[in-house]
This record gives C-alpha cells, structure tokens and sequence, in this order.
C-alpha cells in the first residue's frame, strides 16, 4: 500500500505517525504539493494552478474554479547549496542537536529559546548566502505583507508557546486586538472547510482532491480572503519577526513582487520559493515538536496561541 503525504511538517509528522502505528507495512511516499508549507521537502514540485473567486465577504459560500493544468517542475527549479552555505547548515544541525539532546523540561527556558533563536539566526544566513550564489535576490521587505494573508500552518509547537509567551508581555489592550483577530481567523478557515470538502465531492474536481492534499486546497482557499496576519500591526510590520516560525521565514520572493497577491500566487511566472534544511534537521524539528507539544494535532499559528494566551484565565 502506498500513503502520499503533501510537505515535511509537524502536520505530516503526524499522518507519517499515524500510518506507521496502524499500517506497518505501507510505504510512505512525501509529495510536495504546493507553496503552502514551509517545511517542503527539496525535490520536484507539482502544483496545480487554482483560481478561487466570487468569495463574499460573509465567507458563507464561495465558487471555485480550478483549472488541472500542472505546472512544469523546472518552472522553479531547486537552488544550488554553495559551500559556504553548507558550512552554516552544519553550524545550524549543531545547534539543533544541543535542542534535542539537552533534555530541557520546558521550551520557554532561557537557554532553549537562545539556542533556538540562534538557529533561526544562522538559517538566515544559510538562506541569504544560498540565494545569493544563485544570482538572485530576495524582494521581500519591511511593509510588504502581502503573502502574510495565508494561514500559518506547520508551526512547531514550541514555536507557538515560545510566540505567545512572548506576547503575553504586550499591553492589554493589543493582546486583546491580536485574541481577536486569531479568533477571526480561526472562524474563518473554519467556515471554508465544508464548503472547499462539498466543492471535492463533485465529480469535477475529484481529479484534483486525488492530486492534492485537501488541506492544501482549504489554505488556499483561505488566501484568497485576503485576510491581514493577526501578529501585524498598523504599519503592516510584524510583531513577532524576530521570533516569527520557521514556516514564515523559510517563504520567499525570488522575483517582481506584485506575482504575490492571491489572484496570482499560482501561475507560472510566480517565483516564490522555499528553502529547506536537510532531513536530519527536520526529524530533530518534529521530535522537539512532539517533546513539548501540549495540544496534539494543531499546528495552526493562530488556533495555538489563542490556546496559550487562554492559559490561566
């Protein structure tokens, strides 16, 4: 038996769990299916070209078209690891083993949230030396926020307590603001997902629910509401960037920045990209993940720091 899972994530971490406690003998294939998580695994990438229109605003029904043109795998064709930057993702499995093997009882200790921030320090170099060597250049900057309209999924869960820990030091009243649009945001998706479930049902698009992960398909779905990320403030900058998941910097412009609203974040001259780390660098991820996840099976940015910031209320 053959099990397809869409992307390398907390989420699959999950399904992969799954499958290996009740079905022992499947074959696990990974299959990448779209720009949506971060954690994608490095190889070639199908994505099918989507259009969702005539969403109101009410989110009570929406029509979807959606085309089963593939794209060609070479249109984004993977970035070759200079030395140099192989040198940093060492630095950074170093730093990840020193995580997993120093048995810390919690993820909101000094020293594990230190070593984890120097991670992500050093994948932002591994990152901007990669694109570099390519003879590309990152346009994304301070103010766009754009591609922050998706829901963040595939957050490690000690990213999410490590993010709410640290908003619980803001004032009230933007605690507040940011409770109120993750709820917003929940509700939202929510809403989406009998319709995009009934949508896969019809004989039109069983094709595509074969193809792609309806998870995928949903997120998507979610996009195109062009919904403002809850941790912006009101000059479109994040309030949690120097902390902000993996799955949020690992999600890149290579190219003209105006391919990144939802109506065209498909076709084929997109040019967004996702860097990964190797498969060891995950594994350690997931198993941190699973070590301190305290709310099993959500990976959802905003469904886990309205849990945290509900802590002791």
């Amino acid at each position: 038996m053959m099990v397809r899972l869409a992307g390398a994530s907390p989420l699959c971490a999950i399904y992969k769990q799954t499958i290996d406690r009740n079905c022992p003998g499947c074959k696990v294939y990974l299959i990448v299916t779209g720009p949506l998580h971060a954690h994608a695994a490095r190889g070639s990438r199908s994505n099918i070209q989507m259009k969702f229109f005539d969403a109101v605003s009410d989110q009570e029904y929406m029509t979807v078209a959606m085309n089963d043109k593939y794209m060609n795998p070479g249109t984004r064709p993977l970035l070759s690891i200079p030395p140099e930057a192989e040198q940093i993702h060492d630095m950074i499995m170093i730093v990840l083993r020193q995580m997993r093997d120093a048995g810390y009882s919690d993820c909101i200790n000094d020293d594990f949230r230190r070593l984890y921030l120097q991670a992500m320090e050093l994948y932002a170099d591994y990152q901007r030396i990669t694109v570099k060597a390519s003879g590309k250049t990152i346009s994304c900057g301070s103010g766009c926020w754009i591609c922050c309209c998706h829901y963040a999924e595939d957050i490690y869960s000690f990213e999410a307590e490590i993010i709410s820990c640290s908003l619980k030091k803001l004032p009230a009243e933007e605690r507040a603001r940011i409770k109120k649009s993750c709820e917003k945001a929940v509700c939202a998706l929510e809403r989406l997902r009998p319709i995009v479930s009934e949508k896969l049902l019809l004989d039109e698009y069983r094709q595509i629910s074969a193809d792609i992960d309806a998870d995928d398909i949903l997120l998507s779905s979610y996009y195109q509401l062009k919904n403002r990320c809850p941790f912006l403030d009101d000059r479109n900058l994040c309030l949690i960037y120097a902390i902000r998941p993996l799955t949020c910097r690992a999600y890149i412009n290579l190219g003209d920045p105006s391919v990144c609203p939802p109506e065209m974040i498909n076709e084929a001259d997109t040019s967004t990209y996702i860097l990964d780390l190797n498969e060891e660098a995950n594994d350690i991820l997931d198993e941190l993940h699973f070590r301190y996840e305290r709310y099993p099976r959500d990976t959802s940015l905003c469904s886990l720091v309205l849990k945290y910031l509900s802590e002791g209320q």
